[in-house]
């Protein structure tokens, strides 16, 4: 019987030596139904992988940046041209169409953007004490980069993941989701087809049982110099706990419980709209997504009403399942928890049919309730009220969580204020908490992660600085 297997990719050669280590990809349509099979990586594999960055990143530091731009550039012409069949990869992973554009266009963007940063100055000349001497200060690159993505948005996330480091004179071992294996696969392929030798970007694929050792054994080796991981909280924590055990740098862009704030001057319709989007889209599965509105009591109400027919309206579009059925059971659990502690259904219910979840929002949720903390990763959301500004944002600080936030009011100064105050890594004043592009920096503080990807600030998290004096 012919089976569809994702190979290994380590210096432009395909492996799919071990039988043992084959993993099937779910559909989350039906979890009865494999989508195909990936290859995992065996421990000879991963030392491959590790010689081959070592190699590779030789190579590639001594590059100029003509010749890195030349290799994203072509990059960006190939994924646009590819765009079809990244399409229908990620159609298999229910992912919506228009998510799955976006997937494109800004992954796109972000490799157009990384290659127009190539010429950057790498380094300055500071004043010194003396006359007698100057002083160089050098932005080198790292050393090999363990990159490790998540499935949710895969283009986006595992683009972000390699060009950064490319563009900083990296190589690159990208670990692939056992959710998504065949996209980041492509991904791969695709900077190899661009040019970029193939010693430089390698691609290990691991099921969910072999990926903590895999894991652990690349942040050790003494080859990865920085790890960068996109992912949960808690799998970024323990990868942050063996970086921290050999002293590796890490950029971690971990979960959110993005908040919007409703203030009694803002256009009411305009916030339903972008917070009930901002709470559903792709069924929740977004790091940035909504999941804690807090509304000035003074419009409550009124702001109740109109989210209802909003979300209502949302909600009668074609449904699609979450990833998997154990991620759908654990936030149906929240609703159900916080539903037995006393909140109450502004719209849906705890309805679950295997991946298949209805699409909630709450009120009257506690703040002892999981859910008022936790992330539920899923198309749920609840509202509080509120009586004076100041109790919102002390509120929205309390959460472990700091990665998006959004402000809505008339007053821009107001707006701006409030987004001072709180501890977030992005606030958008009259916007949603889903946006992210390839010039702003990206990441959250807290448990929601350190560093920054996207634009010059990613490029920098895989240099390090050099000082040099010459007497």
């Amino acid at each position: 019987m012919f089976r569809k297997i994702v190979p290994l990719l380590i210096n432009g050669v395909e492996k799919k030596t071990v039988e043992s280590l084959i993993f099937p990809v779910l559909s989350p349509f039906n979890e009865n139904e494999v989508l195909y099979h990936a290859q995992g990586a065996s421990p000879s594999d991963v030392l491959t992988a590790l010689e081959t960055a070592q190699s590779g990143f030789v190579q590639w530091k001594a590059t100029n940046y003509l010749q890195r731009r030349e290799v994203l550039q072509n990059a960006a012409r190939l994924l646009e041209s590819r765009k079809p069949q990244f399409l229908q990869m990620m159609e298999e992973m229910a992912i919506p169409t228009w998510f799955a554009n976006v997937n494109i266009d800004t992954s796109v963007g972000m490799i157009k953007e990384a290659a127009s940063l190539t010429s950057q100055p790498q380094g300055s000349i500071p004043q010194t004490e003396t006359s007698d001497s100057v002083s160089l200060v050098f932005n080198e690159p790292i050393g090999p980069v363990l990159s490790i993505s998540p499935w949710n948005a895969p283009c986006i996330l595992c683009t972000r993941a390699l060009v950064a480091p490319i563009a900083a004179g990296c190589s690159v071992i990208l670990k692939s989701s056992e959710h998504s294996p065949l996209i980041h696969y492509e991904l791969v392929k695709l900077f190899v087809d661009a040019g970029l030798p193939p010693n430089v970007l390698s691609l290990l694929n691991s099921s969910r049982e072999t990926s903590p050792a895999i894991t652990e054994t690349l942040i050790k080796s003494k080859a990865v110099k920085k790890v960068n991981f996109t992912g949960s909280t808690a799998v970024g924590k323990a990868v942050a706990k063996i970086a921290a055990e050999n002293l590796k740098p890490v950029l971690l862009e971990l979960g959110g419980k993005g908040t919007a704030i409703v203030t009694r001057s803002a256009n009411l319709e305009d916030a339903a709209g972008a917070i009930v989007f901002g709470a559903f889209a792709h069924n929740g599965q977004i790091c940035m997504s909504t999941e804690r509105v807090f509304v000035d009591d003074a419009v409550y109400d009124d702001f109740v009403a109109i989210l209802k027919n909003v979300a209502d309206s949302a909600s009668s579009s074609e449904a699609l399942p979450q990833r998997t059925s154990t991620a759908a059971a654990r936030a149906s659990q929240l609703v159900e928890s916080a539903v037995e502690n006393g909140a109450a259904f502004v719209h849906g219910s705890s309805n679950r049919n295997g991946t298949y979840l209805t699409p909630v929002i709450l009120q009257e949720v506690k703040s002892e309730d999981e859910i008022f903390e936790s992330e539920t990763f899923a198309p749920v959301f609840f509202l509080s009220r509120y009586k004076d500004v100041q109790e919102a944002i002390d509120i929205a600080n309390t959460s472990a969580s700091g990665l998006t936030s959004s402000v809505w009011c008339k007053d821009t100064l107001e707006g701006l204020s409030i987004a001072r105050q709180l501890e977030s890594g992005a606030v958008h004043i009259n916007g949603g908490t889903l946006r992210d592009e390839p010039v702003l920096p990206h990441g959250g503080v807290k448990q929601s992660g350190s560093g920054r990807f996207n634009g010059i600030w990613g490029i920098r998290e895989f240099q390090y600085l050099k000082t040099v004096t010459i007497s």
